[in-house]
């Protein structure tokens, strides 16, 4: 929820997406490279007022994708 309303915001966020929401969840959020540092703190920042606790950030880097490597 909260990533999803920084959406489009300064944090130049292109997507979010909550994952499994009910059960904890998760996002799934596409952010520019050079806004990322920027990102995880503000996004731990507000998680952590709202909720107590910091949130897990598990960074991934997009790759090509599936495909055939022989």
């Amino acid at each position: 929820e909260i990533c999803a309303c920084l959406v489009g915001s300064e944090m130049c966020i292109r997507d979010s997406r909550i994952m499994g929401g009910g059960f904890g969840g998760c996002t799934i959020n596409l952010v520019k490279e050079e806004r990322y540092d920027h990102f995880v703190e503000e996004v731990t920042k507000r998680f952590a007022a709202k909720y107590g606790h910091a949130p897990e950030v598990y960074p991934v880097v997009i790759s090509e994708g599936s495909h055939k490597v022989c």
